[in-house]
């Protein structure tokens, strides 16, 4: 049955709950277009040593579906945008080399436990 699976630890039978198949083509991911998701349009701040300074702008059009997919591309190019800093209390503008797209379910529906499968096409070669 598709609607349920079983854990490889414990054999335990897990109900799907909740599923996005992706089928609708040229879905739009904007905060409010979506019930489920939400594509942001935020710089990566990270700047702490695991992120190494990320340089990168997240842009809401970089996500959409296609052919029954999730798509969120990549693409190299400048953005710039005034951030504001708190402790200077100045503007500061900011710039990233690389636009793409991030997905989140923030408020919209919250991951409490059991399995989460994901079928994934990476960029390429097998």
């Amino acid at each position: 049955d598709k609607r349920t699976t079983t854990s490889f630890i414990d054999g335990s039978v897990y109900h799907l709950v909740m599923s996005d198949e992706f089928n609708v083509p040229d879905r739009t991911f904007a905060d409010g277009h979506d019930p489920l998701w939400t594509a942001l349009d935020k710089p990566d701040d990270d700047s702490s040593a695991a992120g190494g300074g990320s340089q990168q702008f997240y842009n809401s059009s970089f996500v959409t579906t296609e052919n029954g997919m999730l798509k969120i591309s990549t693409k190299i190019g400048k953005t710039r945008w005034n951030r504001y800093d708190p402790i200077k209390k100045q503007w500061k503008v900011e710039e990233a080399h690389f636009k793409s797209g991030m997905v989140q379910s923030w408020e919209k529906f919250c991951f409490t436990g059991g399995i989460i499968e994901i079928d994934v096409i990476l960029p390429g070669d097998p």
